[in-house]
């Protein structure tokens, strides 16, 4: 209450010294925010509380311009990484390089529950490396072991090429996951995958550079990545579960790749 001694008509609540402040302009920062301003004798909805708003706002041409600037930048920057490429630094032509070839395979699991049964033949892809080729267009096929297992009809096509022709398996050592492949024909203009030999055979060092090519699932064209070696080590085979010796690297491998070349500077390929 207010003092006795001073003029007053009645009591002061303190609602009303709240509806008082409310009618006062009250600015904030310059150029920030602002409070909203309420009438006298108009109860806001907030109960005389003051609400924030934005007393400046970006104009939307600002916005717009800082859009366009944003992906004019990216763009330059996906132009200078195209153009920081150079086909030179790969070990083989991209446009000749054929030796990789892709592999449809047609297999038959065993069931071992029912031997006297036989499952649904399945399809699947995976690829390969021509390593020779003979003069009337065939040749051998190094690919890896768990591509053709259980298979039942293979077929080989070369990259940018719609034609397919038949394959058999002539050898297979599934402990290191290795096949070889032979084809009566089709392989006409393909030079072989150059594989070292004598003094040339060596393991790949630590970080050197590789190239994995292949056929992976989900495109029909040779994918080719890069990575490095990683490791060089004794492992268990996932496919044989016998420990041989493996070499590791961190370039990307999908499903489909499996069999298909890979190699480094100064290394002609390998399956």
């Amino acid at each position: 209450h207010r003092h006795p001694g001073k003029h007053s008509s009645g009591p002061f609540v303190p609602s009303q010294r709240l509806q008082m402040m409310s009618a006062c302009a009250i600015r904030a920062c310059p150029g920030a925010f602002a409070l909203r301003r309420v009438a006298p004798g108009r109860r806001d909805s907030k109960a005389g509380h003051a609400v924030l708003r934005p007393f400046l706002r970006p104009k939307r041409a600002t916005l717009r311009r800082a859009v366009v600037a944003e992906e004019a930048a990216d763009d330059e920057a996906e132009i200078a990484l195209s153009e920081s490429f150079d086909d030179d630094d790969l070990p083989f032509d991209l446009d000749e390089y054929k030796a990789v070839v892709k592999l449809l395979v047609t297999f038959l699991e065993p069931d071992w529950v029912n031997p006297w049964q036989t499952k649904t033949a399945q399809r699947s892809t995976g690829s390969g490396a021509v390593i020779r080729r003979d003069a009337d267009g065939g040749g051998l096929i190094l690919t890896a072991a768990h591509v053709i297992a259980n298979s039942t009809y293979i077929q080989v096509q070369l990259a940018n090429s719609p034609d397919k022709v038949p394959a058999r398996v002539v050898s297979v050592l599934h402990e290191v996951d290795l096949a070889l492949v032979a084809v009566d024909e089709g392989l006409d203009g393909v030079d072989p995958v150059p594989l070292p030999q004598g003094k040339a055979v060596r393991l790949p060092k630590l970080r050197e550079k590789v190239y994995v090519l292949g056929f992976p699932v989900g495109g029909n064209d040779l994918s080719i990545t890069e990575g490095v070696v990683s490791r060089v080590e004794v492992q268990s085979y996932s496919h044989s579960h016998a420990r041989a010796l493996a070499v590791t690297v961190d370039a990307a491998i999908n499903s489909g790749n499996s069999g298909g070349g890979g190699g480094g500077p100064g290394a002609g390929g390998g399956g």
